[in-house]
C-alpha cells in the first residue's frame, strides 16, 4: 500500500503546482490580455467621439470662408486710403493684419500639414503667403511710401482674389470630404471593435478549453513522472561508476550502490556527512580543497566540470577519480550531481605511453646524433680520398690510370651526395638547419647547375636548355648554397628519367611586393612521367617507385624529400604537374628577399674562377689539421698556388706558432681531439702574438658551421666544408691576397700603386664576364657614370668629412665602392671599402688624405676599364 499511496499524493501534488503554475497563470495572462485590448477599443472610440465634437475645424471652416470676405475689405480699405490719405492708414494696416493671420492659420495648422505634396491648395497659400510676406515691410513702413505704393499694391491684391476665393471653396469640399471620411472611419471602428469582441470572446472560450484539457494531460504526465522518477532511481542504483548527490552545503543526500562499492563507506554511513570529509584524501592542500569545493558548486562551470582530484576509501587506500559535476534545482534548493570515475589503471597506461615516447624519442635523438657523428667521420676520410685523386691528376698518368682516376672521383662525388642527403635530412627533422642571407645572381646560379648537369645529360642523348625572365635591376638576396642544391636535385632527377629528350631550366619572377620578391623555378621534362597515385609519395624520404634490384634508375629516394622540405624551410612551396608518358614538371616558388642597398650584384653563384698565381709573392700560411692525410692534401694544393706552408697537427701548437710568426692565412680545422678549432681561434684572437689580426678560416665536416653568425661568433672569417676541393681553396686565396678579406698584405690601393697596370687595378675576370654579358656601348655608358659619381663624389665626402657629418660620408663611400665592385676595380674597391670604415674613427685630416690618394687612383681606374673595352 504505501506505494500506492505515494503515487496518490504525487498525484494530488502535482494537480495543486498546476494551480498554482503555468495553466493558472496562463488562463490569469488570457484574461488580462482581453480586458487590455477592450480598454483600448474603448480609448479609441472615445478619442474618435472627442475628434468630432472638438471645435477646430469649424473654426477652420470660418476662417476659409472668412478669407475672401478678408481680401475685399483690404482691398476696399486701401481705396479709400487713396483717397482720405494718411488718416485711413491704421484701419488699412489693421485689415492687412487680419487677412495676414487668416492664412498664417491656414500656413501653420494642421490643415495645410494634412494636404498631399501635390495639392494646389497648398501652392496656393504658400503664394498668397509669399506675397503678405514682401508687402510687411512696406505696410509696416513710412507712411508716404506706403501711400505711394497703394495702387501697385492693390492690383496685385486684386489678381490674388481668384486664388483666394479658389482656396475657400476648395477647403470646403475637402473639409466635407473629411467629415465622410470620418464617419466612414468611426463606423468602421465601431464594426471593428464588435468583431474583436466576439472574436475574443471565442479565443476566450477556446482558451479555457485548452487549459482544461492542459489540466488532464498534466495529472497524466505528473503520473508518468512518477514512474520515470522511479526508473531513474533504479538506474542510478544499477550504475557501475559511484553517483552521489550533494546540497548546496556539500552534505551527501544520495549515495548509489556503486559508490558503496568503490569506497567501501556504506548509504547510512555516508548520508547526511560531507562529501570532501568523508571521501577525499585527507592530504589535499587547502588550496586544491577550494577548488574543488568550487568546482562542486559552480552552476555552470562549463568545461571545468570535469576534474581529477585524490580520493580515499574507507580501509586508508588512495587513489585517483575524476569527477564530472552537475548543478540542478532540487525541491528545498540546488542540488549537486557528481559522476565519479576511478581512473587509477588509465593514468598507469598514460605513464606506461609517456615512458614509451620518451624512450622512442631519445631512440630518434640517438640516431640523429649518430647520423651526425658518422657523416663527419665518413666525410673525412672521404675528404682524403678525393684529395688523393685529384692529386693523382697532376702527376703523369696513363690514359687508363686517368680514366680509373675519374671513375674513382665520380663515384666519391655519389658517396658524398648520399652523406650530405641523410645529413640533411637529419639536420632538418632536428630543425637545425640554418640558412644564409648572400647577394643572388639567379642567371649564373641556375646556369651553373645546368652546366654541371651538362655531361650526363649529354650522355643520355638529352638536351638542356635554360630561360630566364627575372628584374635586373633588383637585388635578390637567400642561400645560394641552398638553392643550388634544390635545383642540382631537380635537374639530376629530369635527367635520371629522360632519355634522348630535353629539360628546360626557367626562372621567372612572379610577383614583387617592398621587401620580398616571388621567383619560380621550373623543371620541366618530356621523360617517363609519373602516375597520379604516385606524385605526392616522392616527396616522401627514401621513396623510389620501382624499388627491385633490376630498376633502370639507381637512387636512395632521399633526393625529392630533402628538397620539398628545404623549399618549405626556405618559405616556399614545390609543385608536380606530370602524366605518365608526357614528361614532367616540377615548379618550385621562393619568395627572396630584394636588398635595397645600391651597388651592384655580387654574384655567388659561379665558383669556377681561375686560380690566383702565388709565385713570387710571400703569402705564409699556416695549416691546422688533426688528420694526417688531410694536412697533406691541404699543403699540397696551397704549394701548389705558390703559397709557403707550416703545418699544425694540434690547436694548442697553432696557437704558439700564431703567437710567435707572422701568417697571412690561417686554415684551420674546427673538430679536434683537446682543444678544438674553436678553442684555439679564440686563443689567437686574444692573444698579442704576430698573427692575431690573420684571417682565419674553418675547415669542418659540418655544414652546420657554414653559418655565418655562427662563424663570426667563433671567431672566423670564414669557412669551407670538406671534402676540400681545389676550386674552392683557390677562391679563399684570391679573396685574402687581394686584401678585400684582411689587412695582412696592407691596403693594395695606396698611392704607391696608383701606377699600376690593369692587371693591379682591374680584376679581368669579373670585368670580362661583364663584357660577355652587357654590350660594350651599356657598359662604356657605365664607366663614364662611374668616373662622373667618383668625381663628384669624393668632393661631396670631402664636404661632409669637414662638416662633420660622417654618416653621410660613409654612405657615400658605400655607394661608390659597389659601384667599383661591379666593375671589378678590387683595388679602388678596397680603398672605398677602408675609408667607409675609416668615417667613423679617423680625424679629419687622415680621411681627407685617403681622399686624395682616392682621387689619384680614380683616373688610372677609370682609364684601366676603358682600354680593357677597347680592346675588346
Amino acid at each position: 500500500m504505501a506505494p500506492a499511496r505515494s503515487t496518490t499524493q504525487n498525484s494530488q501534488t502535482g494537480r495543486s503546482r498546476w494551480v498554482s503554475g503555468p495553466g493558472f497563470q496562463a488562463l490569469t495572462a488570457s484574461a488580462a490580455v482581453i480586458l487590455l485590448l477592450l480598454s483600448y477599443f474603448a480609448l479609441q472610440v472615445r478619442d474618435e467621439l472627442k475628434s468630432l465634437e472638438s471645435s477646430p475645424r469649424d473654426n477652420l471652416h470660418w476662417t476659409l470662408s472668412q478669407l475672401e470676405v478678408d481680401l475685399l475689405i483690404f482691398i476696399a480699405q486701401g481705396d479709400e486710403a487713396i483717397k482720405r490719405g494718411a488718416v485711413s492708414l491704421p484701419r488699412l494696416r489693421q485689415r492687412f493684419d487680419t487677412f495676414y493671420s487668416r492664412v498664417d492659420t491656414l500656413v501653420n495648422g494642421d490643415f495645410l500639414r494634412s494636404l498631399p505634396q501635390n495639392s494646389k491648395i497648398r501652392g496656393s497659400v504658400t503664394e498668397i503667403i509669399t506675397k503678405l510676406d514682401d508687402t510687411i515691410p512696406i505696410i509696416d513702413g513710412v507712411d508716404e511710401d506706403l501711400i505711394a505704393s497703394l495702387p501697385v499694391i492693390l492690383d496685385d491684391y486684386r489678381s490674388m482674389q481668384p486664388l483666394v476665393r479658389m482656396i475657400s471653396l476648395e477647403g470646403v469640399n475637402l473639409f466635407a470630404k473629411l467629415s465622410d471620411n470620418s464617419r466612414k472611419a468611426f463606423s468602421l471602428l465601431i464594426v471593428q471593435t464588435a468583431i474583436v469582441g466576439a472574436i475574443l470572446i471565442a479565443a476566450l472560450a477556446a482558451s479555457f478549453y485548452l487549459l482544461f484539457r492542459q489540466y488532464r494531460i498534466s495529472i497524466r504526465k505528473s503520473d508518468e513522472i512518477v514512474v520515470a522518477n522511479d526508473r531513474l532511481k533504479h538506474a542510478i542504483d544499477a550504475s557501475l561508476d559511484p553517483i552521489i548527490v550533494t546540497d548546496d552545503r556539500l552534505r551527501i543526500v544520495e549515495y548509489n550502490p556503486a559508490a558503496a562499492r568503490v569506497f567501501g563507506v556504506t548509504r547510512e554511513q555516508a548520508i547526511s556527512n560531507k562529501f570532501m570529509d568523508l571521501l577525499l584524501a585527507d592530504d589535499l592542500t587547502s588550496g586544491e580543497r577550494g577548488a574543488i569545493v568550487d568546482q562542486l558548486l559552480a552552476e555552470d562551470a562549463g568545461d571545468a566540470a570535469r576534474f581529477e582530484t585524490r580520493a580515499v576509501k574507507a580501509d586508508g587506500t588512495r587513489f585517483q577519480i575524476e569527477i564530472s559535476v552537475g548543478t540542478t534545482a532540487g525541491g528545498i534548493g540546488p542540488i549537486h550531481i557528481a559522476y565519479i570515475r576511478d581512473i587509477s589503471q588509465r593514468i598507469e597506461a598514460d605513464n606506461a605511453i609517456i615512458a614509451a615516447r620518451d624512450k622512442a624519442l631519445a631512440a630518434d635523438k640517438a640516431k640523429s646524433d649518430f647520423l651526425t657523428v658518422m657523416s663527419h667521420e665518413m666525410r673525412t676520410p672521404l675528404n682524403g680520398v678525393m684529395g688523393v685523386l685529384q692529386i693523382l691528376q697532376d702527376t703523369e698518368l696513363s690514359a687508363d690510370q686517368r680514366h680509373l682516376i675519374s671513375l674513382a672521383e665520380n663515384s666519391g662525388k655519389i658517396l658524398l651526395r648520399h652523406v650530405n642527403d641523410v645529413l640533411d635530412s637529419a639536420r632538418i627533422e632536428a630543425g637545425t638547419l640554418h640558412f644564409s642571407k648572400e647577394i643572388l645572381d639567379l642567371p649564373a646560379l641556375v646556369q651553373e647547375i645546368v652546366d654541371l648537369n651538362a655531361p650526363e645529360a649529354a650522355r643520355k642523348g638529352t638536351t638542356l636548355e635554360t630561360r630566364f625572365d627575372l628584374c635586373t635591376k633588383t637585388r635578390l638576396a637567400g642561400d645560394p648554397v641552398r638553392i643550388k642544391q634544390v635545383l642540382l636535385n631537380l635537374i639530376g632527377n629530369a635527367i635520371k628519367f629522360c632519355e634522348a629528350g630535353r629539360i628546360e631550366v626557367t626562372a621567372s619572377e612572379l610577383q614583387q611586393s617592398d621587401t620580398h620578391s616571388l621567383v619560380q623555378f621550373c623543371v620541366s621534362d618530356d621523360g617517363v612521367g609519373i602516375a597520379p597515385e604516385n606524385q605526392l609519395r616522392i616527396f616522401d624520404d627514401f621513396v623510389t617507385l620501382d624499388s627491385s634490384f633490376r630498376r633502370p634508375v639507381m637512387g636512395t629516394g632521399l633526393g625529392l624529400g630533402i628538397t620539398r622540405r628545404l623549399t618549405e624551410a626556405m618559405g616556399g612551396t614545390i609543385k608536380l604537374n606530370s602524366s605518365p608518358g608526357h614528361g614532367s614538371r616540377f615548379t618550385v616558388e621562393l619568395p627572396l628577399c630584394i636588398e635595397a642597398a645600391p651597388g651592384p650584384f655580387t654574384a655567388v653563384a659561379n665558383d669556377k674562377r681561375p686560380a690566383a698565381v702565388m709565385e713570387g709573392r710571400a703569402f705564409d700560411v699556416l695549416v691546422v689539421e688533426d688528420n694526417e692525410t688531410n694536412r697533406l692534401i691541404v699543403s699540397r694544393m696551397l704549394t701548389a698556388q705558390g703559397c709557403r706552408v707550416s703545418e699544425s697537427a694540434s690547436g694548442e701548437d697553432s696557437v704558439n706558432l700564431a703567437i710567435e710568426q707572422h701568417f697571412d692565412l690561417i686554415l684551420m680545422d674546427v673538430s679536434m681531439p683537446g682543444m678544438d678549432g674553436t678553442e684555439a681561434c679564440a686563443a689567437i684572437r686574444n692573444s698579442s702574438g704576430k698573427s692575431a689580426g690573420a684571417p682565419i678560416v674553418g675547415l669542418t665536416a659540418h655544414t652546420g658551421f657554414m653559418d655565418k653568425e655562427v662563424q663570426t661568433a667563433a671567431g672566423f672569417d670564414d669557412c669551407l666544408v670538406k671534402p676540400l676541393r681545389r676550386s674552392q681553396l683557390v677562391n679563399i686565396l684570391q679573396l685574402y691576397a687581394s686584401g678585400r678579406g684582411a689587412q695582412a698584405l696592407g691596403p693594395l690601393g695606396n698611392a704607391e700603386k696608383t701606377g699600376g697596370s690593369e692587371d693591379d687595378l682591374v680584376d679581368t675576370e669579373i670585368f670580362g664576364e661583364l663584357i660577355d654579358i652587357l654590350p660594350s656601348e651599356t657598359l662604356s655608358e657605365r664607366i663614364d657614370m662611374f668616373a662622373r659619381e667618383l668625381e663628384t663624389g669624393m668632393v661631396d665626402f670631402a664636404a661632409n668629412v669637414t662638416a662633420g657629418k660622417r654618416r653621410a660620408a660613409a654612405e657615400i663611400a658605400h655607394r661608390l665602392l659597389g659601384t667599383a665592385s661591379f666593375l671589378g676595380a678590387s683595388p679602388l674597391e678596397h680603398m672605398l671599402r677602408e675609408i667607409e670604415t675609416a668615417a667613423q674613427v679617423e680625424s679629419t685630416k687622415d680621411l681627407l688624405a685617403r681622399c686624395v690618394a682616392i682621387e689619384q687612383t680614380s683616373p688610372q681606374t677609370v682609364s684601366s676599364l676603358r682600354r680593357l673595352i677597347c680592346s675588346t
